[in-house]
């Protein structure tokens, strides 16, 4: 998860919105300080939960925040495309994580890909 990115995510919500930082902040019931510190960097990983309070009080997908694209991997759709029961029992646990854990779990997945591809080259 790249920090600009999600700057950026973040001022695209603000202008959509029309919220600034410290009244999306309280909004989402945070302290006033939540968005500008990851506005200015201070904040280099926000956690599952400020993101999942930001995102409902902005009315967008915690996704729209991450990566920028508002679509939500819905796993029943998913799994609707998969009929391998692995693949339908994946999907059936994914949902019921809650952002905290779907975070640290993309967070471990970027750092693995990141040591596999500074081996491969």
């Amino acid at each position: 998860m790249s920090m600009a990115r999600i700057q950026k995510n973040f001022q695209r919500v603000m202008d959509e919105t029309g919220l600034n930082q410290r009244s999306w902040a309280l909004k989402a019931g945070l302290p006033d300080s939540a968005v500008k510190n990851v506005m200015q960097g201070k904040s280099e990983s926000p956690r599952g939960k400020t993101l999942s309070a930001l995102a409902a009080a902005a009315g967008v997908p915690v996704s729209r925040l991450i990566n920028g694209t508002g679509a939500e991997v819905d796993s029943e759709v998913i799994g609707d495309l998969s009929h391998e029961p692995e693949d339908q029992a994946f999907f059936r646990l994914w949902s019921q994580l809650d952002a905290d854990v779907k975070i640290g779990f993309l967070r471990f997945l970027n750092a693995v890909s990141k040591v596999v591809a500074d081996k491969a080259s």
